[in-house]
């Protein structure tokens, strides 16, 4: 996907999407590290046609999160994947109200890594119809 597309948000953009579309996650999201504020913030995200979460979709791409902080957070501060069964009863998903307003709740993130280095994290989100 790298060499066929021009631009790095061309290929963020179809990588999300083929992870999402092929395993059934509504939402895809590219977190990376603002090394002068040591925050992750979203870099691109991807939605389903299907699913309409504007204010959760606006609310992700403003948020930033500090080293173990939410989903993205935990994944850049330990270097490893972590699943959340369901972000609306978790005590460290900050936006977990608004993730119960449009029925998402599973949680799945992994590390972006260089050698051993975090750079960001890729974080994947669905719906009730998907986590049963």
């Amino acid at each position: 996907m790298l060499a066929e597309t021009a631009t790095l948000g061309e290929a963020t953009q179809k990588i999300l999407q083929t992870i999402c579309e092929s395993l059934g996650w509504e939402m895809g999201a590219i977190w990376t590290v603002e090394r002068n504020a040591k925050v992750l913030s979203c870099f691109d995200l991807w939605q389903a046609r299907t699913f309409n979460a504007t204010e959760f979709t606006a609310a992700t791409r403003e948020t930033t999160f500090r080293p173990g902080v939410g989903l993205p957070g935990r994944v850049w501060a330990s270097g490893k994947p972590a699943w959340i069964t369901d972000v609306t009863k978790d005590a460290n998903f900050p936006r977990a109200a608004m993730a119960a307003h449009v029925g998402l709740h599973a949680g799945f993130a992994f590390p972006i890594l260089l050698g051993e280095t975090s750079q960001g994290s890729l974080s994947l989100q669905r719906g009730d119809s998907k986590t049963r």
